[in-house]
């Protein structure tokens, strides 16, 4: 008699499970604003007056993010809900940080900056689906109300610890090299966890 309840019981529970599984992710803009690559070791770049060691542009659709040159464009950071990424708005002390994915004004619709596979920061088409693709367009914003910083690094690994394309870099710092004959961001790997940066990504004005 109670053979068959159980297995009606345990029939619904599966049934509920793939009816309530997300498949895509919700993002919501945050903020709005030029992008800045700031030194953070004087011995790493020249800073200017305003202290941005350079603006950044695109050289063309779907390639390098590079830093001399140019007017800065807008960017908006997304605050993002992945489920396979795991992470939550952070608040600690002074400051917020929050997660999701770094997006160009004036691109095409759907048009992401991502990092990771070429170890360096790439406009490209933007993922939605809750799976290991967040891992390449996952970024972070800090805001820092005693420093008045809004500062971006690229995440590339899960809240659990899975690292991109299952390597051992769990965390990454900003360079700048060559793309092209160009300058351009790189966003280097790293095996410790919280890297430090000669560089940092930062909104202003």
């Amino acid at each position: 008699m109670f053979a068959p309840l159980l297995i009606l019981s345990l029939g619904l529970c599966a049934s509920a499970a793939a009816l309530n599984r997300r498949d895509t992710i919700n993002c919501t803009t945050i903020h709005t604003g030029p992008l800045g690559l700031f030194s953070t070791n004087q011995t790493a770049a020249p800073l200017n007056p305003a202290g941005v060691n350079a603006s950044l542009y695109f050289w063309d659709t779907n390639q390098a993010v590079l830093v001399e040159g140019g007017v800065a464009p807008e960017f908006e950071f997304q605050r993002c809900d992945s489920e396979y990424m795991g992470y939550h708005t952070v608040f600690n002390g002074s400051t917020v940080t929050s997660y999701g994915h770094l997006v160009p004004v004036a691109e095409e619709a759907y048009s992401c900056i991502f990092g990771g596979i070429f170890l360096i920061a790439m406009n490209s088409a933007c993922y939605y689906t809750d799976d290991s693709s967040q891992q390449e367009l996952y970024w972070a914003l800090t805001n820092d109300t005693l420093s008045n910083t809004l500062s971006v690094s690229f995440v590339g690994v899960t809240a659990n610890g899975t690292a991109l394309n299952y390597e051992d870099d769990l965390s990454y710092y900003y360079a700048i090299g060559s793309y092209q004959n160009q300058s351009a961001i790189l966003a280097v790997g790293s095996p410790e966890p919280n890297a430090t940066s000669p560089y940092e990504l930062r909104f202003f004005n």
